[in-house]
């Protein structure tokens, strides 16, 4: 009896298939974990500067993922036979080699993520050969083990191209996080950090007031809109003068905000964060303003327009210093960090068009009682809503307040509430509406409170509309102005044609608020002459390395015909 059940237990061992569950294993295991961890790790270390929490804060929950879709996987794979095993080993063999196909093809033709707004959608022709690129791997993976007679060396072939794809994945990994770890900029989330709060937003001076609207993206393309459809916003712009033919600096909001703010332009030579320490600190329009009894408040965002507010120290009024942060909702940032990693293994056709990294940090809080300012149009609005404007008579009140305005994707309406994400340009008035209802409200609180007149106030984008991060310009670049100078009001909007730009603006602000100033800032828009020479600086970006064009503009920006490049300079990558 005792041979018998020997032999019995024997033979359940024998039936255990080590072989099978391992190559089961290997593949169960290898996709969750190569578009689950991989994608996203590689996503983090690339912007991790720009990321406002830690590896931890979202990896463990992607390892319980990796885990549990890995032990489902390796179980199907292992307790089934036949065509359906065969099936479920060639749809994770062959979605594992489309997904790494797919990275080196999003790589080549990396727009931007949508959610950040950076580009335009893809041609429909490139979205269709894409998807069947993908499928057809697919497919293919299918074709081969179901109707290829070596099914043993099919197998083998696929299992290979697993590891294969994995060891790449991997390795894809490495020299990024190695890049991000090793490199100038901390890249792990300060217990301790500054930053530029939402407190003052709402408060003008009794005495005198500049206001500086930026309206990120605002090209003259958003404000025809305007011109061309909404007359109602158009009589609300009183005193007003919209300059047609203004140039920003920069194509993008770093280092345009910036530039925008301190006048100090950025040559590339240093890195981000040390080009905001030598444009803020010290900075000598803030003084200016300081010592002329302005209460300066500065509501830009972290990251593309400073780094760490104690640059501001002594400057600016709107600053505080938190402790730790936590992550409201990890299970949420966990999804959105998979979203985008996402982004760069799926087809064109079904890639993510919500997430950008302005959602990822908005699931951050830093603690502390003040709230740090975020791009939030709609948020914005609604504080505005229930507070209204209030005056303090103690100084004068200079606000710059950076809107996310003509920004796509597009998720705000005409009344200023939030509607699904769309990158459509037939959903851009309604956002462009939207922000002139919080301005044009603005104003109208500014006249009850008796503040208007003696204010100026300046209605603006950091750029135009860049349709390619890489390419030089085929077309024009303008950016919308409107200008009310201090002591105008009861006149309609008129238009101006001079050749303005960036350059103008801080002296525009010292000339019509009469400030006493420690230099000489240049010319106003009112007093630059026709055929004035405007410069432009566009940088590529992502193209390794990233070259810095200089555009020199005579006469009309719209015309073509004189945006001349002028100087070519390699800077390496544009956010060291």
């Amino acid at each position: 009896m005792a041979t018998k059940k020997n032999n019995k237990q024997t033979g359940q061992l024998q039936s255990f298939d080590k072989k099978k569950l391992l190559m089961s294993a290997l593949v169960g295991f290898a996709l969750p974990f190569s578009l689950i961890i991989c994608a996203s790790l590689n996503m983090y270390f690339a912007n991790a500067t720009e990321l406002k929490f830690g590896v931890w804060d979202f990896l463990p929950l992607q390892i319980l993922a990796t885990a549990v879709i890995g032990l489902l996987l390796t179980a199907a794979l292992y307790f089934t036979k036949g065509i359906v095993h065969q099936i479920i080993h060639a749809l994770c063999s062959g979605v594992m080699l489309a997904s790494l196909v797919q990275l080196f093809i999003t790589n080549l033709t990396f727009r931007g993520l949508p959610g950040d707004g950076n580009a335009k959608a893809p041609e429909t022709w490139w979205v269709v050969l894409d998807f069947v690129i993908w499928l057809g791997i697919v497919v293919a993976a299918l074709f081969s083990i179901l109707f290829v007679k070596k099914e043993q060396l099919v197998r083998s072939v696929l299992s290979f191209v697993v590891i294969l794809s994995l060891v790449m994945q991997v390795f894809m990994v490495v020299p990024t996080a190695f890049t991000s770890l090793t490199g100038e900029e901390d890249t792990t989330p300060a217990t301790e950090k500054s930053f530029l709060t939402t407190a003052n937003m709402f408060e003008v001076s009794t005495k005198d007031n500049i206001i500086v609207f930026v309206l990120d993206r605002f090209d003259e393309m958003y404000f025809a809109e305007i011109l061309n459809g909404r007359q109602d916003i158009v009589d609300k712009l009183d005193g007003f003068t919209y300059y047609s033919d203004n140039i920003s600096t920069y194509p993008r909001t770093y280092p345009g905000i910036t530039s925008m703010v301190t006048g100090v332009n950025n040559d590339f030579s240093a890195t981000r964060t040390k080009y905001f320490e030598n444009a803020f600190k010290d900075n000598k329009f803030l003084y200016d303003l300081n010592k002329n009894n302005y209460k300066v408040n500065l509501y830009i965002s972290e990251y593309y327009s400073y780094d760490d507010a104690s640059v501001f120290e002594g400057l600016v009024a709107n600053t505080s210093t938190s402790g730790d942060y936590t992550v409201e909702n990890p299970f949420e940032l966990s999804y959105n960090m998979f979203l985008v990693g996402a982004y760069f293994w799926t087809p064109d056709a079904i890639k993510s068009q919500t997430v950008s990294s302005g959602k990822l940090n908005a699931m951050v809080e830093s603690s502390g009682d003040a709230k740090q300012y975020e791009l939030d149009d709609a948020g914005t609005y609604a504080e505005f809503a229930e507070s209204g404007l209030h005056t303090q008579s103690k100084k004068n009140t200079y606000s710059f307040l950076h809107l996310r305005g003509c920004h796509s994707p597009f998720n705000m309406d005409e009344n200023c509430q939030t509607v699904p994400d769309s990158n459509s340009a037939s959903d851009s008035l309604p956002q462009t509406a939207g922000c002139f209802k919080f301005i044009t409200e603005y104003i109208d609180q500014m006249k009850a409170l008796g503040v208007y007149k003696d204010a100026t106030i300046i209605i603006t984008g950091d750029h135009g509309v860049l349709w390619s991060d890489k390419k030089i310009y085929e077309d024009t670049k303008i950016t919308t102005l409107l200008v009310k100078e201090k002591g105008r009001e009861g006149t309609p909007l008129t238009e101006n044609k001079t050749p303005v730009s960036q350059a103008n603006l801080i002296p525009t602000i010292v000339k019509s608020a009469g400030l006493d100033t420690s230099t000489d800032y240049g010319n106003a828009y009112s007093d630059v002459k026709e055929g004035t020479t405007r410069t432009h600086y566009f940088q590529s970006w992502n193209a390794k390395p990233d070259v810095n064009y200089t555009y020199e503009i005579s006469g009309s920006g719209h015309d073509f015909n004189n945006w001349k490049i002028v100087e070519e300079e390699e800077i390496g990558s544009l956010y060291k």
